[in-house]
Formats: C-alpha cells, sequence, structure tokens
C-alpha cells in the first residue's frame, strides 16, 4: 500500500465520482491526475494561510485558480508523489510541492512581463481582422488554434493580472530570456533528463537516487588494479559542438549537439559534470536568466563559468560548473557509419500530443524512480512499422499511430532498450520546441532522433540491448576523452 501523508488529500477518487469515471483509460489518468494536482495547490494555497480565506474563501481561492493559469497552471506546481513502496498498480498520487516561489525568489510574473515587453522579436506575428486591446506595455494574452501552418486568432484580453500569469508560465517553460550559448546547454543536458515528475520530491534523495541508483557501474583499470565505480554524465565542449554521454561506458545514450554559435575560446575545450546543470533544470531559478549574444564558457583550474544575467536584480553572475577531477572516456555515436534499416520524419504534433498520452501516465507509475529498474520494468520494446510506434513495456503493449503512412519503413522494425535509457530521452522529445520536423531513424544497434532548435542542430542515439546478454549494443560508438584503453563497462 502507499504510504498515508495526512496533511495531503488524495482527490483522485473524488473527482473518478464527480465526473463518474468508474474505468478510467490512459487518457483519463493523465486528466485525473493534471485536476488532482490543481485541487493540491489550490489546498495547500489554503493550509498556508487560513486566515487570508476567513471571509470569502471561495472567491478568493477563484481569484488564485485565475492568476496561476487555470487548472494547467496549477497543476504545473505540483508533481506526482515519492514513495518508495508505492505498488506498481496503484494509481500515482500528487506530492507536496510549494506552488508559491521560494523565498528567494521575486515573484516572476512582473520580472516576465518586463522582460515580454522588452522584446522585439517572438515566434512570429500574426496579422488581425480588428482592433485589439492591450495594456499599457503593448501586452495582451490570446486564445488562438494552429491550424496548418497558420494561427487562428479567437480573442484577446489585456486583464494585467492575467497577462502576468501568463508570462511568468511562458518563462519558466520556455525559458525565453536564456542567452544563446546557456540555452545550448540546457536543451542539450535536457534530452537525457530524468522527468522531475518522476523523482523524490526531496532535492537531496533525489540527487542520492539519481548518483548511486540510477547511474550506471563502471571498472577502470589502472596499474593493473580494476576500481569499480559510477559512471557521470559528461558534457565535453569543444568549438560549437557538445557530447553529452555516461563516463566510463562503452557505449550509453549519447546526445551530439552543433550549435549556431562557439560556446568556447578557440582552441580550448572542456569536459563539464552535468548533475549541477541539470538540478537546476529541475528548478525555476533559470527562468531568471538572460544574458547576451556573446556569452561563452570560460575555463578555470577547477571549474568552467557561465556568465548570465539576474533578471531579478539586473546583476551580472555566472554559474560555476565542475569539472572532473580525473577525465574518463565517454562513448560517441560513430554517425558517419550508420546505414539505417529505416528513417522517418514527424511534426512535432505527434510527439506533443499522441506520444505524450503514453510517457505522462507511464512516468506517473511504472517509470517512476526505483520502478523503472525493477526486473519487469528495465526493459522497454519498440515495433516501428510505416503505419505506427508500438511500445512494448511490462507485459503491455501500446500502439500510437502516425499521422500518415512513412515511406522511408518498408519493413518492420523491432529492437529493445534499457527503459531508463529510452523513456526519458521520449519524454523530452513531447517538450522540445524544433524548427521543422524530427527524423527517426535506426537498425538492429541503435535509434537515433535529429532535429534543430533556434540555437542549434541535435542528434540524439540511443543504443539497443542485446536480448541474450542483456548489455548495450556498442558497434555504432566509440571512445573519446581519456584513456580508450583506460574504461571498461558490462553495461
Amino acid at each position: 500500500m502507499a504510504k498515508e501523508e495526512a496533511e495531503v488529500p488524495y482527490f483522485i477518487p473524488l473527482i473518478r465520482a464527480i465526473n463518474n469515471v468508474t474505468k478510467p483509460d490512459k487518457t483519463d489518468r493523465v486528466t485525473l491526475g493534471i485536476e488532482a494536482r490543481a485541487l493540491t495547490a489550490l489546498h495547500q494555497a489554503y493550509e498556508q494561510d487560513p486566515g487570508a480565506y476567513a471571509h470569502n474563501a471561495e472567491g478568493k481561492l477563484f481569484d488564485l485558480f485565475r492568476k496561476k493559469g487555470g487548472t494547467s497552471g496549477l497543476a504545473a506546481t505540483i508533481t506526482a508523489m515519492d514513495d518508495d513502496n508505492e505498488e506498481d498498480d496503484a494509481e500515482p498520487r500528487p506530492r507536496p510541492s510549494n506552488p508559491n516561489p521560494g523565498p528567494e525568489l521575486p515573484d516572476l510574473g512582473p520580472i516576465a512581463v518586463t522582460g515580454f515587453a522588452a522584446r522585439r522579436e517572438g515566434a512570429g506575428t500574426v496579422r488581425l481582422n480588428s482592433e485589439i486591446r492591450a495594456g499599457a506595455n503593448g501586452l495582451f494574452v490570446a486564445l488562438g488554434r494552429k491550424r496548418s501552418d497558420e494561427v487562428i486568432v479567437f480573442g484577446t484580453n489585456a486583464d494585467a493580472d492575467q497577462i502576468e500569469a501568463v508570462a511568468a508560465n511562458l518563462a519558466r517553460e520556455d525559458l525565453p530570456f536564456l542567452s544563446p550559448a546557456v540555452r545550448v546547454f540546457v536543451e542539450t543536458v535536457s534530452t537525457q533528463s530524468f522527468p522531475s515528475e518522476a523523482l523524490p520530491s526531496s532535492p537531496e534523495k533525489r540527487r542520492r537516487w539519481l548518483r548511486e541508483k540510477y547511474a550506471d557501474p563502471t571498472e577502470v583499470r589502472e596499474k593493473g588494479r580494476v576500481k569499480k565505480g559510477l559512471s557521470e554524465r559528461l558534457v565535453f565542449v569543444s568549438g560549437n559542438q557538445v557530447t553529452l554521454s555516461g563516463a566510463g561506458l562503452r557505449s550509453s545514450v549519447v546526445t551530439h549537439c552543433v550549435a549556431k554559435m562557439p560556446l568556447i575560446a578557440d582552441g580550448e575545450n572542456a569536459a563539464l559534470v552535468t548533475g549541477e546543470l541539470d538540478e537546476l533544470i529541475r528548478d525555476d531559478k533559470l527562468a531568471y536568466f538572460s544574458g547576451d549574444s556573446s556569452d561563452m564558457l570560460r575555463t578555470t583550474d577547477a571549474f568552467c563559468s557561465l556568465p548570465y544575467t539576474d533578471m531579478s536584480s539586473g546583476q551580472r553572475d555566472a554559474l560555476s560548473l565542475e569539472m572532473p577531477g580525473k577525465i574518463a572516456s565517454q562513448p560517441d555515436f560513430a554517425r558517419e557509419r550508420l546505414a539505417p534499416r529505416w528513417q522517418g520524419d514527424l511534426e512535432i504534433d505527434w510527439f506533443a500530443t499522441k506520444l505524450t498520452r503514453w510517457v505522462t501516465p507511464y512516468f506517473e507509475k511504472i517509470g517512476q524512480y526505483n520502478h523503472i529498474l525493477r526486473n519487469k520494468n528495465k526493459i522497454l520494446g519498440l515495433n516501428v512499422t510505416s503505419r505506427a510506434l508500438t511500445i512494448k513495456f511490462n507485459s503491455a503493449t501500446e500502439v500510437i499511430p502516425f499521422p500518415a503512412p512513412i515511406a522511408g519503413i518498408e519493413q518492420a522494425y523491432d529492437a529493445i532498450f534499457f527503459s531508463k535509457d529510452v523513456a526519458p530521452v521520449l519524454f523530452q522529445l513531447t517538450r522540445v520546441c524544433p524548427v521543422g520536423v524530427i527524423r527517426m531513424a535506426g537498425n538492429e544497434h541503435v535509434l537515433v532522433f535529429r532535429y534543430s532548435t533556434s540555437v542549434a542542430e541535435f542528434e540524439i542515439a540511443v543504443p539497443t540491448v542485446d536480448p541474450k546478454t542483456q548489455v548495450r549494443d556498442h558497434t555504432l560508438f566509440r571512445l573519446i576523452g581519456g584513456r580508450e584503453n583506460g574504461s571498461q563497462s558490462h553495461r
């Protein structure tokens, strides 16, 4: 049984009763989870200051609901319950989280509004057929619908609270004010980040699980002796290129990024431990970062610094990113040797809608930390045909149709992967903002995704797993950095 936490009501049964949901499917579970988290956020706001709601509680809670951006905005402040002992078939419960920024972070709304008001460019322009009302700074919020390559605007609103709520949400979700260099590193590390919703809520427990349980074991031979350790993800930077992979492994998930600008001074390179940046991505602090187009990575003896501007104070500062004490070799994808058995292009809409319907409930349940590493959950199979992607996991099967048959896939393709490798990649692909399509390709050795964003071109290579040995395939991977004969791995 899941552990009871009296201070956090379990709202899902109530929502199911109100909506007469007796046998929820995967889509229902996503909706139930979102609505339960929104109610939890309202409950926590009330519990934190009951006196403030002594009069007209309903009106004040509705006002909070509106200012936070409605159900989705409130739900975004609450993540899934962390519970080591939750049964695999138990419904996930929301976990406690403070819906308000910590005391060290000021209200993001006014800061984001000021930032957006100063911008002269955005995602694009829309020609309107009538005049609209806007605030004093020219900002307004709109309800629209994407249709093919055009946007239909149904209506606009110039309410200051609404504008602040939307601006704050965009700042958190899209990080629009980052400098190009910081955005490159954030987008690169994010490609492999384990979803925050599926991790412990405690930062210390989260770091410990990622470091001690999620990480792969390694064996390093030094002076005739074998030293056992745990792999850590490294970012190797050279010129305008970044490689992210697991140190000390023969193969791992590899993200290769080619930025549209130099990231480090000519002739320099650096290897960085990703832990601190990965943790920074999981909180709201990056939403307060802006910077200059000239900002670059600067190396020192033990750290690299990445400059930024703190929008809450206007002061310049720098991220200190740790460099490993001894640089081990890390795998890179031998892309020039790839001979894909199949490939196809998909619009982001397929990832953001169709694939999301699988990854969201997956990480709310068997994809959560600890669960994903259990024997019955650790392998995930993929079958690709011209018409659909089929995911096989924990004796279950999910068929996700493509919007139209893909000409580049002539026959069925089957492969298995470690769930902890491929599932986070699929999750993060539902959240990227590519320029153009995402290309998928694969063969018996690797699954590859390629796409571009406003700052870089990305390639993510996920090694397959041998069904007999349960070892990652390393046919299309090579070692870079360190000593090529100094690191061994049995994963």
